[in-house]
């Protein structure tokens, strides 16, 4: 199992970015499996093909969808057309940074469900702004930075 995950993560030129997208998902936490940042890596494929992140988003199936016909006018729903892998991955990968103590994420869904916004919804907008976050990681291989995630995380980290 190792050897295929290092042929997908590729060892050498991606080691220092799976460290970026693994504090990511758990800031506190370096050592993560790398199964997450393989999925991602493996269902996204080239991400340089992707010109704006709402490529990305819509490529995985995070896009609302809205069906209407005539006068009558359905419910706004994800449209599901991507990997269901990579949202299974996402939706795990959200769910645990909302238990893990100072992440980004999870402030950002307290925010949004203390807004008023229900919890289903809240955690999908997570899993859309962690892929909008890890997209330009796996691009440009930069470093991840949780004051853009939430201002209020940033906030709270820069006062420790």
């Amino acid at each position: 199992m190792e050897v295929v995950l290092n042929r997908v993560i590729g060892v050498k030129p991606w080691m220092p970015l799976f460290y970026h997208i693994a504090r990511l998902y758990a800031p506190h936490k370096v050592r993560m499996s790398p199964k997450p940042v393989a999925v991602l890596r493996a269902e996204l494929g080239d991400v340089a093909r992707f010109s704006r992140t709402d490529q990305a988003v819509a490529y995985a199936g995070l896009d609302v969808e809205i069906k209407e016909s005539g006068l009558w006018k359905g419910k706004a729903k994800l449209s599901k057309r991507g990997s269901g892998l990579l949202r299974r991955v996402l939706s795990l990968a959200a769910i645990r940074s909302l238990h893990t103590e100072g992440s980004a994420f999870g402030a950002s869904y307290r925010r949004l469900v203390a807004r008023g916004l229900r919890k289903g919804p809240a955690l999908i907008a997570v899993m859309r702004k962690m892929l909008a976050v890890a997209v330009p990681l796996l691009k440009h291989e930069e470093d991840y930075d949780p004051g853009k995630v939430c201002a209020s995380s940033a906030a709270s980290s820069a006062g420790r």
